[in-house]
């Protein structure tokens, strides 16, 4: 089994800033990157289970020293990330966090929001979920 310390670049900054943030956006973002509870709802997520407990562990995955998994994804020209595996049970606190938050410059199109999710988490099917929330968001906008 492989163990991982995680990159910097997936916790959360701890600079602040002098913009005005929501309590909600905060609590929101300091929930996803706690271990605790991503280990917990990784354990209650049956494809993430299905996962962690294949031996040996697939080689595109890593287990952290929290028990978190994380997919081992290759960029273009090599450059390679270790973004969280997102349970299902968290992707739509995530979209909204992402989307709609004054924390994260509010309501980016898809491809930014995709690119401002893609390197700190992994999800199956993320980019079309995340056109599914954009989607529905401007419909619902449009009423």
């Amino acid at each position: 089994q492989q163990t991982i310390t995680p990159p910097i670049s997936i916790t959360p900054s701890t600079t602040a800033t002098k913009t005005a943030l929501s309590t909600s956006s905060v609590k929101a973002v300091s929930l996803f990157y706690d271990n605790d509870v991503l280990y917990q709802h990784q354990n209650q997520d049956s494809h993430i289970q299905a996962i962690k407990n294949t031996r040996p562990l697939p080689a595109n995955y890593v287990i952290d020293d929290h028990n978190v998994l994380y997919k081992i994804v290759t960029r273009k020209f090599g450059q390679r990330i270790n973004p969280r595996y997102l349970p299902a049970s968290l992707t739509p606190n995530v979209l909204l966090t992402y989307h709609n938050s004054t924390f994260n410059g509010a309501h980016f199109g898809i491809k930014r929001t995709f690119y401002k999710i893609r390197d700190r988490f992994y999800w199956s099917n993320m980019y079309k979920d995340i056109e599914k929330h954009i989607f529905i968001l401007s419909q619902l906008s449009e009423k």
